[in-house]
């Protein structure tokens, strides 16, 4: 549905990259699943290198937080 309303995700994005003339339609679930963990891992790398620059901040309950937070956005 996102697609067709023209939201492209980065599952489909990687989806595409590796399979430019193949239509969305045939997306099978095994598909969905690996280009979906493809772009969770990405997610993680970006959000362990955004902790590595918050080092500098000393409050370190705002981090612990928003650790907690994105944590639980990576598992939804």
């Amino acid at each position: 549905d996102d697609v067709k309303n023209g939201i492209y995700t980065l599952p489909y994005i990687y989806f595409k990259q590796e399979n430019p003339t193949c239509d969305i339609i045939n997306f099978s679930k095994k598909q969905a699943l690996k280009y979906c963990k493809a772009a969770l891992n990405k997610s993680r790398q970006i959000i362990d290198k955004a902790f590595l620059e918050l080092d500098f901040c000393s409050n370190t309950q705002a981090k612990d937080r928003l650790k907690s937070l994105c944590d639980e956005l990576l598992r939804i």
